[in-house]
C-alpha cells in the first residue's frame, strides 16, 4: 500500500509532528509514504525531524513555485516539483491524507 501525505502548514503547527508520526508508522508497517509539500508547508524542509523521514525511506517533495516566492534554497533531500508532482502522488497513492 502507498500512503501520500499533502502537507500545507509550516512547522510550529500540530500537522508536522501528526506527518511524521504517521509516516513513522507507515514505514514500519512496511507502506509505502510519499509526502508533498506546499504553501507554508515548504518551510517544513527546515525542519530536521520531517527531512530525517528520508532516513526511513520516506519521499519527500515540495512545489518548487511556493518555495521560491518564500526565499527558501534547495535541500538535498528533497524534490522540488509542482502540482502536477501532486497530482501523480495522489494518484499512486492507495490513500491520501491532507493536513
Amino acid at each position: 500500500m502507498k500512503l501520500g501525505i499533502l502537507l500545507t502548514t509550516a512547522p510550529s503547527h500540530q500537522n508536522t509532528y501528526s506527518v511524521i508520526q504517521l509516516s513513522r508508522a507507515a514505514r514500519e508497517q512496511g507502506h509505502e509514504v510519499g509526502v508533498f509539500m506546499m504553501a507554508d508547508g515548504v518551510y517544513n524542509i527546515l525542519h530536521q525531524p520531517l527531512l530525517d523521514l528520508v532516513n526511513n525511506g520516506v519521499e519527500l517533495s515540495l512545489c518548487a513555485h511556493n518555495a521560491t516566492q518564500r526565499g527558501l534554497d534547495k535541500v538535498e533531500s528533497v524534490q522540488w516539483g509542482s502540482q502536477y508532482d501532486l497530482a501523480v502522488l495522489t494518484d499512486d497513492s492507495d490513500r491520501f491524507l491532507t493536513f
